[in-house]
């Protein structure tokens, strides 16, 4: 129970002033809101902004956080266009707004079936970044503050879901960041870099882009480990508790050429900016707006470890959405249209960006009980678990992948203990191991892989093909399906092999 000093002492914080009435995304009202929202989009989306990438993905994710269904229509027409992108290749047409919110939407997915699309996706987000370190358009030579907020929270997205990103590109990204921030602590439109640490006039303030600008900077500090984590859980038992001695505490994180000092002051100042000018309407851009708030104050919560009832800034955004929504159940404020606008304003109401980090970190309310959801890297899983009975476990109690270790030597261990394990043992261990290997980019890990494809469990199977369609960057794998045949199955370790022998001659199979 929050203290009713430190309750205070937050909403002074925040210098917003307590509506009439607290909300959650559960209250009926929100859930009514929601509702009406939701079969709007679902009656119109169709056409104009929704057709391109990132607004059949925008939806997609809407309709995946409102339903939790992967199986919805709309979610399914979001992954076939980003698998349809990715097969025909990412075109200049495929905008950076596009390609980043495609890898938020697939990253948000509970399933590890698209892990090439994500590698894919991240490939050509990334060969768009400039040297200064941002996103922005072809022909203009200033970063976009509004573009980079999705390459941000993209990168935040992948790094989660074990896909690499280099700890440079994110200190590039945050230090342009800090130097493009406005003498007053907001940010504009396009960074004007002052070439050092100090602070000049920035165009066009607006409160949107300051909120962009300082959401993107809490989610890099949180990827270079500046933000302080919450005290590990105590109540887990012995067996599966992962201990961190104090240089694996040192090690865990890149260590950021940046000043630290100089992120943590754009983020204070930011803050303060934040507090003086902080308003529920924006001039413009309203349901836009709307989505990078709550993005912001989610990564805030997670630095503060605030986590609680809902704050007033979402109480106030409730209230304003209540009054603006049309009779059709719509929003609309930018040229986008209704269906991308009522989309900001449905995954504002649904607290979008905070079940996320719920889902892949387990930061904001603790860590998630239950073996499969704890956060273990692979050296831990030998050291404190390998005596753990894991064949009791079924799928959903085993990890979905464990964090191999940075360093070269002791990863190359891992795999190769990983792929004997992918071979023999309880059904869970096997599951575990496969995988695991799966989302290394490794070779030797193929020949572990084209044997589980003849695992007598399909799980297993399935796992093993997905990971050879990651590695291989075949998105479709010589077609084996979820459920195949014995047929199948061996048809498509056939493929497999030849496809590995072409491009390793000497390689051996495990027979």
């Amino acid at each position: 129970m929050r203290h009713p000093y430190i309750a205070f002492a937050l909403l002074i914080l925040c210098g917003i002033v307590r509506p009439a009435q607290a909300y959650t995304p559960d209250s009926p009202e929100v859930r009514a809101l929601v509702n009406r929202g939701v079969n709007f989009i679902e009656k119109h989306a169709q056409g104009g902004y929704y057709s391109r990438l990132g607004g059949t993905c925008l939806v997609g994710l809407t309709m995946y956080k409102y339903y939790g269904n992967a199986d919805h229509p709309l979610v399914r027409a979001a992954v076939k266009k980003c698998r349809t992108v990715c097969q025909r290749g990412v075109s200049p047409n495929d905008s950076n707004y596009s390609l980043g919110v495609a890898i938020i939407f697939l990253g948000s997915l509970e399933s590890h079936e698209h892990d090439i699309e994500l590698h894919i996706l991240l490939d050509a987000l990334l060969q768009r970044r400039m040297a200064n370190g941002a996103w922005s358009y072809a022909d203009h030579a200033t970063g976009d503050t509004s573009q980079t907020q999705y390459a941000a929270l993209a990168l935040w997205i992948a790094k989660r879901q074990q896909i690499p990103v280099e700890p440079k590109v994110v200190e590039r990204l945050c230090a342009w960041l800090v130097r493009t921030q406005a003498p007053n602590g907001s940010w504009g439109y396009q960074g004007r870099e002052p070439g050092n640490w100090e602070r000049i006039k920035q165009d066009k303030e607006t409160l949107s882009l300051a909120t962009a600008g300082l959401g993107s900077t809490y989610v890099c500090a949180d990827l270079l480990g500046l933000i302080d984590k919450p005290a590990a859980r105590s109540d887990l038992p012995p067996a599966i508790r992962v201990v961190l001695t104090e240089e694996a505490q040192r090690n865990a994180a890149p260590k950021p050429s940046l000043p630290a000092a100089a992120v943590k002051r754009a983020i204070l100042d930011g803050n303060n900016w934040f507090r003086r000018n902080f308003k529920i309407a924006a001039s413009e851009y309203q349901h836009y707006y709307l989505y990078a708030l709550e993005r912001y104050m989610t990564f805030r919560q997670l630095a503060e470890h605030a986590k609680g009832q809902e704050p007033e800034w979402y109480n106030a955004g409730v209230e304003h959405l209540r009054d603006s929504q049309a009779a059709d159940g719509s929003w609309t404020s930018c040229e986008a249209g209704p269906v991308i606008d009522t989309s900001f304003a449905v995954l504002f109401l649904l607290r979008s960006t905070q079940t996320t980090v719920e889902a892949l970190s387990g930061t904001l309310g603790g860590p998630r009980p239950g073996l499969a959801t704890s956060e273990l890297r692979a050296t831990d899983w030998f050291r404190e678990i390998a005596e753990l009975d894991l064949s009791a476990l079924g799928p959903e109690g085993v990890p979905r992948v464990l964090s191999l270790s940075d360093d070269p030597k002791l990863r190359a261990d891992e795999l190769a203990r990983f792929r004997r394990l992918a071979i023999s043992g309880p059904f869970a261990t096997r599951l575990l191991a496969v995988q695991t290997i799966s989302r290394a980019r490794d070779l030797n890990n193929v020949p572990a892989l084209i044997y589980a494809l003849s695992d007598p469990d399909e799980r297993i199977a399935k796992a093993a093909r997905d990971g050879l369609r990651f590695i291989s960057r075949k998105t479709t794998g010589f077609s084996l399906p979820d459920k195949p045949t014995v047929a199948e199955r061996k048809v498509a370790v056939e493929r497999w092999k030849k496809w590995f022998l072409s491009v390793r001659p000497d390689g051996e199979f495990i027979e």
